[in-house]
């Protein structure tokens, strides 16, 4: 999956994996969920249908790399829309700055929501 290091280029590539693995997969009502360590802070407060209130710090590049996934694929990063404690959000901490930040993600598709 995505490391720290990795460019954007990689990042990019392998949103064009994912979107192609969903695409040659997924049939007519079949659910999507995709998890893992993005390596994106999407930050804090709603964006659209796509990323809920409930999560942390402020959207740097990956995150806004993985919010253009989600609205190009119609998908929303579902730990972003439920409660918790902020302690159970953040799962990494910035030994520089620290910052507590949200990295995981957890994205469904629209059909999942609504049920």
């Amino acid at each position: 999956m995505l490391t720290t290091e990795c460019s954007a280029e990689e990042v990019d590539d392998i949103y064009k994996k994912i979107k192609q693995l969903l695409d040659d997969e997924i049939k007519g009502k079949d659910y999507t969920v995709i998890m893992g360590d993005f390596k994106a802070v999407v930050g804090e407060g709603k964006a659209d249908a796509y990323v809920g209130h409930y999560s942390l710090g402020y959207r740097n590049d990956r995150g806004q790399m993985l919010v253009d996934f989600c609205k190009r694929g119609q998908m929303y990063i579902a730990n972003t829309w439920f409660t918790q404690d902020r302690r159970s959000q953040y799962i990494w901490t910035n030994p520089v700055d620290i910052g507590m930040h949200q990295i995981d993600g957890m994205i469904c598709g629209r059909g999942i929501k609504s049920q």
